[in-house]
């Protein structure tokens, strides 16, 4: 006898498995056993009137453009995990606009413009991937620190490139 027919058998119907609940049968009868997360969202239901408090109170809220954006994808149905690239991608932007990330800029030796890079870290990697280098922990710090170095005067050039915080 399957699950779907047992219960026919019981004059239930049809009884769903919730994440969380335990199904239990003494005496042919069911008894659905909550565990305490889901105890409590059933004693908590939402009313309408608890809806429309919780409405008032986020209503005139600034919201960040990054909270707004999740916002917006949540409400499309696309999924984003904690740090998928749509997010890493709004936070570099949201970091460029405040300054908080330096724009560093990449010549060649003769002095005419490669690339432009979104801080110390990518512009190291964009090095090891152009000399064929593993990404290690390590070489990327080794080389963020030379160009660090470079862009504060300590040095002209690092790793056959000149770099600066400014266009030249």
């Amino acid at each position: 006898m399957d699950r779907k027919s047992f219960f026919k058998s019981l004059g239930i119907g049809t009884v769903g498995v919730v994440k969380g609940e335990g199904i239990t049968v003494k005496n042919k009868t069911v008894e659905i056993v909550p565990n305490g997360k889901w105890e409590q969202q059933w004693r908590n239901k939402k009313t309408p009137e608890h809806i429309q408090k919780i409405a008032d109170s986020n209503r005139g809220k600034k919201r960040s453009a990054e909270a707004k954006l999740k916002m917006s994808l949540a409400k499309k149905g696309i999924k984003q995990g904690p740090m998928s690239q749509i997010t890493r991608d709004r936070i570099i932007e949201v970091k460029l606009q405040k300054g908080s990330i330096n724009k560093i800029y990449q010549y060649t030796l003769e002095g005419s413009l490669i690339a432009i890079h979104n801080g110390y870290n990518k512009a190291a990697i964009s090095v090891l991937v152009e000399t064929n280098e593993p990404i290690t922990n390590e070489t990327k710090a080794s080389y963020a620190s030379n160009i660090y170095s470079c862009i504060k005067g300590r040095t002209k050039h690092a790793k056959g490139f000149i770099w600066s915080k400014k266009e030249l």
